[in-house]
């Protein structure tokens, strides 16, 4: 191992402090004269002060790069820009198998690794480039795509943006779609939060529509009821059969009671939730339901 004092985004590896200086472990396995390539004028102490620590608790080596990551955007005021260029190689990897397969293979050497690395991030930000580089150097390129899926939490979590996804049975007009999510975000997000709204539809729905974030879902649509008459209709007929086979009476039956009362009293009650659920199938058929 070979030590030298860097700037503040030049290498990686462990720190201390002495003096108010940062001194860099440098690997002695880096090429020095290739991380000369991606240089970048060292941030002022003004910006180092405006250094925003990690909004989230991440773990690994992952959340390790997407932490410093954060933090040297936050330095450089390129949260959103990194952000952007960062979500642009996710969507290359989704459309391009071949990155995606070359970032999964670990039996590339460091010199085709670089190679693929300065070809995606030709068009980046520098500061962008020169952690890229570290990553190679530091044999974490195959972390890349799980490091931005890391990063894109961290920024997330700092504006505090929640991802929502909201399924109707039809889109309805601009007006009344601006007031549900209004009032969805003012009844299940906390204060303050800013929702990053999926709206789909799904006409299977029959009405209401289904709320959802990472935490909870709210279900309020005539699907979801029909699904639970039916399961507590099936409950009923579970219970009669076993009622029928079991048949339990007792040796002196009261005065005026027939020995298939109880038999006749479920199967009216059968008869009557289904009759229900029928009606209730009718009328929201018949009658589109309000859901705002």
């Amino acid at each position: 191992m070979t030590t030298q004092y860097r700037n503040f985004v030049a290498a990686s590896g462990q720190t201390e402090k002495k003096k108010n200086t940062i001194e860099f472990v440098v690997p002695s396995e880096w090429d020095l004269d290739y991380m000369k390539k991606f240089d970048i004028p060292s941030p002022t102490p003004e910006q180092i002060a405006k250094a925003i620590p990690p909004p989230l608790e991440v773990y690994g080596r992952v959340g390790e790069l997407a932490s410093d990551l954060f933090q040297i955007a936050s330095v450089y005021n390129e949260i959103d820009q990194f952000h952007d260029q960062l979500m642009s190689i996710k969507k290359f990897a989704q459309t391009s198998p071949a990155f995606a397969t070359f970032l999964e293979d670990k039996s590339y050497t460091k010199k085709e690794i670089r190679g693929v690395f300065e070809d995606v991030f030709k068009n980046l930000s520098p500061v962008l480039k020169k952690f890229g580089a570290r990553m190679v150097e530091n044999s974490d390129f195959h972390r890349l795509l799980k490091m931005i899926d890391t990063y894109d939490e961290l920024v997330r979590a700092h504006k505090k943006e929640i991802p929502v996804i909201l399924a109707l049975p039809k889109i309805p007009p601009p007006e009344r779609l601006e007031l549900l999510k209004q009032r969805l975000t003012s009844i299940y997000l906390p204060r303050g939060a800013h929702p990053v709204w999926d709206i789909q539809t799904r006409p299977n729905l029959g009405s209401g529509f289904v709320f959802g974030t990472p935490e909870r879902t709210i279900d309020t649509s005539y699907a979801k009821k029909l699904n639970d008459l039916k399961g507590r209709l099936a409950v009923i007929h579970d219970r009669v059969a076993a009622a029928e086979l079991r048949n339990p009476l007792p040796q002196t039956l009261p005065s005026g009671l027939k020995p298939s009362s109880f038999q006749d009293m479920a199967k009216a009650i059968n008869k009557q939730v289904e009759e229900r659920a029928t009606a209730e199938e009718r009328h929201y058929k018949d009658n589109f339901v309000s859901w705002v």
